[in-house]
């Protein structure tokens, strides 16, 4: 946190997300790493401020317009606000 880090999420694997503001990314990288802990990966994401949330039927249509856009060769990431909830989580697992 004293490189510059807003927030730590520790994930179940116990691993962390660590929250930092983009232009100080490479300091709280290099603040850890000279600390000794082992960085797996350090990237740039965008995170959605506000989620939507749709129907099942119509969140499905954005899940497949995110699988179309994820296959173009020329579509590094996809990003999107969408949240999603038990009942669209259901429906992906029987798809």
């Amino acid at each position: 946190m004293e490189a510059g880090a807003e927030d730590v999420e520790w994930n179940d694997d116990g691993t962390a997300e660590i929250i930092t503001e983009d232009t100080l990314l490479a300091a709280v990288r290099d603040s850890l790493n000279q600390n000794g802990v082992i960085i797996e990966e350090a990237e740039l994401t965008m995170v959605a401020k506000n989620e939507i949330e749709l129907s099942p039927g119509d969140a499905m249509k954005v899940l497949n317009l995110i699988e179309s856009l994820e296959d173009l060769d020329d579509v590094q990431k996809v990003h999107s606000n969408l949240a999603l909830n038990d009942e669209i989580m259901a429906q992906l697992d029987t798809a």
